[in-house]
């Protein structure tokens, strides 16, 4: 035997010693075939694709809606000897059937290149733009490969590290009328924390970057005129609000501090006049309500400065999304033109906030007509569709429980007034004022006169008892602030939630809370929790639940 471990000079290199990076990409064509009794698969091999020397980073198939042709993005990543900085490129390849006749036959072209050796090519993301059409493209974030650190860290908290460029497609050159946005990232992961993957939001408007460790939202890049980027948000917003889709990115760019409450409030009613044709008004009035209050209750959130001023737009926004479901509650909690009686105790709580709800309002009007400025009237005396609401949920009220002992007003004289306020309102709000109104969950200055006289009429004495409006019985108790202390109620159902900690859901829009959302009643008739049933996707103001311990 042979114990000589000496190699022997004919022998070949370990295999491993050979292996590298693959410079050409290999492509499939796979066909999927389905029949009575089976489905086959079949794959045919396409001509490889000549790409760089350099490892490969990203892969993207693509096809423009102007161009019949699939093309296929790929970057390139080179550290080299780690001696200099990173090199990078990007390509693009069109890939077309060479023949009509012979369908399995594809050619494979480069139509565009482009190398960075000043910055580095991390992430490439397709950009299908706005519902215009603008901003198509190719989105391809840059990093500066060098720059400065501020000296004193406790003033800046985040610091720029590159960008993200708009390339057409398939040229892949700069759009000149779209400004490169800036890739920023906190001061202390500076230099660590790398963007180096990136998805786009569902509207198109944010870019969604993940390093090893951490999520950031990056902004994509702007048309230069500040016209163009305002109307293609308005058609974003339309958008959401004809398909009933989240608005979250969106409201994430209104509540900047470099756009002005004035710009949002023109932007959002702009939004509501596209859709104002629409064939179901009211579903697009809940919506465009929703996303108001979300958008003025993040920018409350934001500013401190406009906090009390928004936090009465979004409260006022949630009231009437309120002030909605119950409308829907009653209707869906009728039989043959009486309400179910195995809803009784359900309903009694839907009437006791509805008449909590009136009375502020006439709180508000009282206070309003006492005051010597202008009033600040609910804009919602002055909107039909809310009138309309408010018409129909006392009639219910009425009919379900006639006598309100406790009322500190006549709801039945409530009911004919705020009828005859619905047709003046009708005839005499036009419909851009009340969109405005909707847009800014404030009154506009023509509609002041028509407030003004509908607090005037709101706050006679025929309909208002203005000692028990503004004394409860409660309060004439010594310590009776203990005895109706106000709890946190149900924003679905409107039901006093425990005092100890739930699972309950929380709804990420208006901050609401429901037990109701996660499991129906389950003594209660079929009729209310199917109405329950209808809000475990969603709040009552359309946000999202969030699971969790409050």
């Amino acid at each position: 035997m042979n114990l000589d471990l000496t190699p022997s000079e004919y022998e070949s290199p370990l295999e491993w010693q050979n292996w590298g990076e693959a410079s050409a990409i290999e492509l499939c064509e796979v066909k999927i075939e389905a029949t009575s009794f089976l489905i086959s698969v079949s794959t045919t091999p396409l001509p490889p694709v000549e790409g760089s020397s350099m490892s490969l980073r990203h892969l993207m198939f693509f096809s423009p809606m102007d161009d019949s042709k699939l093309y296929l993005a790929s970057s390139y990543l080179d550290f080299g000897d780690y001696a200099a900085a990173p090199k990078s490129e990007l390509f693009i390849h069109s890939l077309a059937r060479s023949s009509a006749d012979e369908s399995r036959n594809w050619t494979c072209i480069l139509s565009a290149r482009r190398s960075y050796s000043e910055s580095v090519l991390t992430y490439i993301v397709l950009n299908p733009g706005g519902p215009t059409g603008q901003g198509s493209g190719l989105l391809a974030g840059l990093l500066k490969v060098s720059g400065p650190i501020p000296v004193n860290k406790s003033q800046h908290r985040s610091i720029v590290i590159g960008s993200t460029h708009l390339l057409s497609l398939p040229e892949l050159a700069e759009h000149e009328s779209w400004a490169p946005s800036q890739v920023v990232v906190p001061l202390e992961s500076a230099g660590q924390e790398l963007p180096t993957h990136g998805v786009l939001s569902p509207n198109n408007t944010t870019l969604l970057c993940t390093s090893t460790t951490r999520l950031s939202l990056q902004s994509i890049p702007r048309h230069k005129s500040d016209v163009s980027s305002m109307i293609d948000l308005t058609a974003r917003i339309a958008t959401c609000l004809l398909s009933g889709s989240s608005a979250a990115d969106i409201t994430h760019l209104l509540v900047r501090s470099s756009i002005t409450l004035e710009v949002v409030g023109q932007t959002l009613h702009a939004a509501f006049k596209m859709v104002n044709n629409g064939q179901d008004k009211g579903t697009l009035i809940r919506r465009g309500l929703g996303l108001v209050l979300e958008t003025y209750r993040s920018r409350a959130i934001q500013n401190v400065s406009e906090s009390e001023r928004l936090g009465i737009r979004w409260h006022t926004a949630l009231d009437v999304c309120s002030l909605a479901s119950c409308k829907t509650a009653f209707e869906d909690c009728r039989v043959d033109g009486a309400f179910d009686l195995d809803a009784v105790w359900q309903l009694v709580s839907l009437s006791a906030w509805v008449v909590s709800f009136v009375e502020q309002l006439l709180k508000d009007c009282v206070l309003a007509v006492a005051a010597a400025e202008s009033p600040a009237v609910p804009w919602y005396l002055g909107h039909a569709y809310t009138l309309a609401c408010l018409h129909t949920v006392l009639s219910d009220v009425i009919q379900f429980r006639p006598k309100s002992p406790r009322a500190a007003c006549d709801v039945s004289k409530l009911e004919v007034l705020v009828k005859e306020l619905l047709a003046e309102t009708q005839s005499t709000v036009p419909d851009d004022e009340s969109l405005r109104c909707l847009a800014f969950c404030e009154a506009t200055p023509s509609m002041h006169s028509h407030l003004q006289m509908a607090a005037h009429k709101l706050a006679s004495q025929t309909i208002v008892d203005k000692t028990r409006l503004f004394v409860q019985r409660h309060e004439l108790m010594e310590d009776g602030g203990d005895v109706r202390k106000e709890r946190v109620r149900d924003i679905v159902t409107k039901t006093a939630l425990p005092g100890a900690r739930t699972r309950g859901l929380t709804c990420v829009r208006c901050g609401g809370r429901s037990e109701a959302a996660r499991s129906t009643a389950q003594h209660a008739s079929d009729a209310w929790k199917a109405w329950e049933h209808v809000w475990s996707k969603h709040c009552i103001c359309g946000g999202m639940w969030l699971a969790g311990t409050q």
